[in-house]
């Protein structure tokens, strides 16, 4: 039913009309074995989006394919939730924000991969935790590795999931009781089927490139911010072979900033031009400048003779030099990034938004009404955890590249708090389910945490 709703709303949005964004063209370039292995994105979304018809049909069937699988995704996760142990209204919790979400509400008719990887993560997070549960272990593993590998191919910012899934294996299986020797089988299992795809793929770039990665593009990224964060006393801390490019984009910079085609460093209270300052209390001046320093000044210094992969490598190097020169600016970054980060995925996102002020609102009425009565204890806690591993880790991997490589933009933030209304919800559910129905009970929703099969246990013991 939610789903349904979600798709009259997109249509009443139009977000069932196709539309090309700036980073479109790249995710549509295709090129033939090996030359793909050079391109600066990978050429799977492309792939697809030529099975769907293309430009010959002008995408016209990318948006539905993309809310399809969505849809579907948000399903199985629902299904998954309850099958591992959770509550109906947990899985309800951590599923209905998904289809209403700003990333799904926003980006659907996008041709970019966001909304269709996103999508594959979800099923990963399904196929974890049935894995997790301890049932057909083997193709949950083999589920977990095809989505999770096909979601950081596709879209290579979701990389982290890489270290972060097997935490999460680690803490799901923690919950249903498992020993400290117990985890270490799965979680193994876990770990191989997650990075499989990447060590397949990078060793494959690397036998042909020499660079073991996804793809070429994290070096070029990461200048952005490492080009804002250059100072005239910089230079001299840097590696020679870095100090020329580091020269030329602050000359750049500040001559940008003179001619108003790009944001100067504000003044602080003191009337000095401060990066730290800048990046703690106005960090969106930062923001609106990484795309001027990326684009109009970083994408000049590549060399003539140089490739792309060759560009992208020096890029990392320079990024990595800067930050060791200036560490204390680089934190100052990481703290005025995780502000921005947690500002738009709260305030500004619209799921979380109108559960907060519903959950505010219910609770108000139920203490004016008198029906606030002692909170039951129980099964409540056990949701929470599960909940907490899901929503934790799914938000963690997508923070982590946004805030220690680059900067948070909206759609990353948006991808990143896709699940973060699960809590308000979760919590509306409750105040609703103990404080206005006249059982002050959840009959309906039944938790496969108390379903044992006495079969299991020993003779003694039914």
């Amino acid at each position: 039913m939610a789903i349904t709703a979600s798709a009259v709303l997109s249509f009443a949005l139009g977000n069932f009309t196709p539309e090309l964004v700036p980073d479109s063209s790249g995710y549509l370039r295709s090129a033939a074995w090996p030359d793909m292995l050079y391109m600066q994105r990978t050429p799977f979304y492309g792939w697809l989006v030529e099975l769907l018809g293309g430009e010959a049909n002008g995408f016209a069937l990318v948006p539905p394919t993309q809310f399809l699988v969505l849809g579907m995704a948000t399903l199985i996760l629902f299904g998954a939730v309850q099958y591992y142990g959770a509550s109906a209204r947990a899985a309800l919790a951590v599923t209905l924000p998904i289809p209403f979400s700003n990333s799904a509400l926003l980006f659907l008719n996008d041709v970019h991969p966001e909304i269709l990887a996103t999508s594959l993560v979800l099923v990963g997070l399904a196929c974890l935790m049935a894995l997790c549960r301890g049932a057909a272990t083997l193709p949950a593993a083999v589920g977990l590795g095809l989505s999770l590998g096909a979601a950081y191919l596709m879209k290579p910012a979701f990389i982290m999931f890489i270290p972060v899934v097997p935490s999460m294996a680690i803490l799901l299986l923690r919950l249903r009781g498992a020993s400290w020797r117990q985890c270490c089988l799965p979680v193994s299992l876990v770990a191989v089927a997650v990075t499989l795809p990447f060590a397949i793929y990078a060793g494959l770039r690397y036998a042909e490139t020499g660079s073991f990665q996804v793809v070429s593009y994290g070096g070029f990224q990461s200048s952005g911010m490492s080009g804002l964060m250059l100072r005239p006393e910089t230079i001299a801390k840097l590696p020679r072979e870095h100090r020329d490019r580091a020269a030329f984009i602050v000359e750049q910079r500040d001559a940008l900033a003179a001619q108003g085609q790009m944001l100067p460093i504000p003044l602080n209270s003191q009337n000095v031009r401060s990066f730290p300052s800048a990046a703690l209390g106005y960090f969106d001046v930062l923001a609106r400048s990484n795309d001027n320093v990326l684009y109009d000044i970083v994408s000049g210094t590549r060399g003539r003779s140089e490739s792309w992969v060759e560009f992208d490598q020096s890029l990392q190097a320079f990024t990595i030099a800067v930050v060791k020169a200036e560490p204390a600016y680089y934190a100052a970054w990481v703290i005025g990034a995780t502000t921005r980060f947690v500002g738009l995925a709260t305030v500004a996102n619209a799921t979380f938004a109108v559960a907060s002020f519903a959950l505010a609102g219910l609770f108000c009425l139920a203490v004016l009404c008198g029906r606030v009565t002692k909170a039951a204890g129980g099964a409540g806690s056990r949701d929470l955890a599960i909940v907490a591993v899901i929503v934790g880790g799914y938000t963690l991997a997508n923070y982590l590249p946004s805030v220690l490589m680059t900067f948070p933009a909206r759609r990353y933030v948006d991808t990143a708090a896709l699940l973060l209304a699960t809590f308000p919800l979760y919590a509306l559910f409750g105040v609703w389910g103990r404080w206005f129905q006249p059982s002050h009970r959840e009959p309906a929703l039944k938790s496969h945490w108390s379903q044992v099969d006495l079969s299991e246990l020993p003779p003694s013991a039914r």
